[in-house]
């Protein structure tokens, strides 16, 4: 089950200490990873958000029910919850109940966003990734992928980008993961 917060925060960007947390390195290959999912971002004051958002997962999390007295896991990213429990008792009730009531407690009667809430399931798309926890995937849907590898040929062979088209490229491309070959100088 996935939740929302009302209203998106847009244009945030990554602050400096963490940026690490989006890249890799494959010795091997002598090849960089940047998850460009660092790169897309919300309006207003992302600090803000960060506690808002923090306050209602520690607060959802913390919750407990009879089966889980533990409290809950939830994941949360930016302006989104992600729950993920076990359909035992009335475990997935609860926990829907329970975040609702932390979005409310935390930010108000009108934080949150019914339609964006979403019926129990094993397979969700969750971040505009399609996540089945029967087979163990996770995937792209193929429509993102033609239009992925759209913008990359558009970009590829344009003379020129502006900072906002590149913005706006690295903001659509922000679920695929960008393999570079360093030059001999960083390595």
């Amino acid at each position: 089950m996935a939740g929302d917060v009302a209203s998106a925060y847009r244009n945030t960007y990554t602050h400096s200490a963490y940026v690490h947390m989006f890249e890799g390195f494959i010795t091997e290959d002598n090849t960089i990873i940047i998850d460009m999912s660092a790169a897309f971002g919300w309006t207003g004051s992302a600090g803000t958000y960060s506690v808002l958002g923090g306050a209602v997962a520690f607060n959802h999390g913390s919750t407990g029910s009879g089966p889980r007295p533990r409290g809950f896991y939830n994941y949360h990213w930016v302006d989104g919850h992600i729950n993920v429990a076990s359909s035992t008792v009335t475990q997935c009730e609860d926990a829907e109940r329970s975040l609702r009531f932390a979005l409310t407690t935390v930010m108000g009667p009108s934080a949150v966003n019914d339609r964006k809430f979403t019926a129990w399931s094993t397979q969700q798309k969750v971040l505009g990734l399609i996540f089945d926890t029967t087979a163990g995937t996770v995937a792209m849907p193929t429509k993102e992928v033609g239009k992925a590898r759209s913008l990359i040929a558009h970009a590829f062979h344009s003379q020129a980008l502006s900072r906002s088209e590149f913005r706006s490229l690295l903001g659509s491309l922000r679920h695929v993961a960008t393999c570079v070959r360093p030059a001999q100088a960083f390595v």
